[in-house]
């Protein structure tokens, strides 16, 4: 395991451009539809956990996927797995970016990556979305209405009044678990 460990997450490190939520993707390509080793609900659980503890979201993913598969253990390689190609990708690129970075081709290349970053992020929250409200095998059947009212209260929130989204994902999470033991939901 320690190995799929390493070579799966050595991929998605490599691969990993735009960092953050575009990452998710990638490892829900990795874990959940080609090793199979979580189900869509697992991995949204995993999101939900590493999007709430200090870190980036990537590593935390990474680490939370590793201890469920192998313990301990396999979050410590799960995770150096992760981070080890972005470090030589990133250490080579500041030494050219600090040479070459008011060069058009080299500027031009950064705005050019921009958009496909944005569709990661986009994809990604779609998935998750989905995920979310219970059609993590396809849009079809009725929403679940406490995950579409928390988006929709947590969206708002967040564009209306810009808090810090630690609250609004504390407050959901309160909401969440006061629906769950109150009301069974």
């Amino acid at each position: 395991m320690y190995l799929q460990l390493i070579l799966s997450f050595l991929k998605i490190g490599a691969l990993s451009f735009g960092g953050g939520l575009s990452v998710i993707t990638l490892i829900i390509e990795e874990v959940v539809y080609k090793r199979g080793w979580l189900t869509m609900d697992e991995f949204a659980n995993i999101v939900t956990i590493s999007e709430s503890t200090p870190g980036p979201i990537a590593i935390n993913c990474a680490t939370f996927v590793g201890i469920k598969l192998a313990g301990f253990g396999g979050g410590i390689v799960a995770t150096l797995a992760c981070l080890f190609i972005p470090f030589i990708i990133a250490t080579t690129l500041f030494i050219v970016y600090k040479k070459f970075g008011t060069m058009k081709l080299i500027t031009g290349a950064i705005d050019g990556v921009v958009p496909v970053i944005t569709g990661l992020v986009a994809s990604a929250a779609f998935t998750l979305t989905t995920a979310a409200l219970g059609w993590s095998g396809g849009i079809s059947g009725a929403p679940d209405m406490l995950a579409a009212a928390l988006i929709a209260a947590g969206v708002f929130c967040l564009y209306k009044y810009k808090p810090n989204p630690i609250f609004v994902i504390f407050a959901s999470g309160i909401v969440g678990g006061a629906a769950y033991c109150f009301l069974g939901v």
